[in-house]
């Protein structure tokens, strides 16, 4: 496994064909990215604040391309409870938001939008 390889041990083991315990997800490369961009956006508010915009068709994208184990796919994703399928939407925006945050190169900084009591951003998706 790569340094950049994330693994996602699953809350709910998926059983079929196979067992599946863990999901490995490789990070996003320029070939990934170019062609549908960031999976959320930054929305202005009337107050001036910035809320953050989760996009489910790109986040199905980066799913479907970045899981590099298991094999099975299709198992996964038909299978896949909703707690850990939303540990995987997280993870995969986080390849961005970490990203971003690094080098400062989305044009979308975090550091001046609203956030929640827990300091997550306040989100919408779409």
């Amino acid at each position: 496994m790569k340094r950049e390889d994330l693994t996602i041990t699953l809350k709910k083991v998926i059983t079929g064909h196979t067992v599946i315990r863990e999901v490995v997800l490789r990070e996003p490369v320029a070939r990934d990215i170019l062609p549908m961009g960031f999976p959320y956006s930054w929305q202005p508010t009337a107050d001036g604040q910035l809320l953050f915009i989760e996009n489910n068709p790109v986040i199905e994208y980066y799913a479907e391309r970045l899981v590099v184990e298991p094999g099975d796919k299709i198992a996964l994703f038909t299978q896949m409870g909703l707690e850990d399928t939303l540990v995987l939407r997280q993870k995969i925006l986080n390849f961005f938001l970490e990203a971003g945050r690094r080098n400062d190169t989305s044009g979308n900084s975090s550091t001046s939008s609203s956030s929640t009591s827990n300091g997550d951003p306040q989100t919408s998706t779409v």
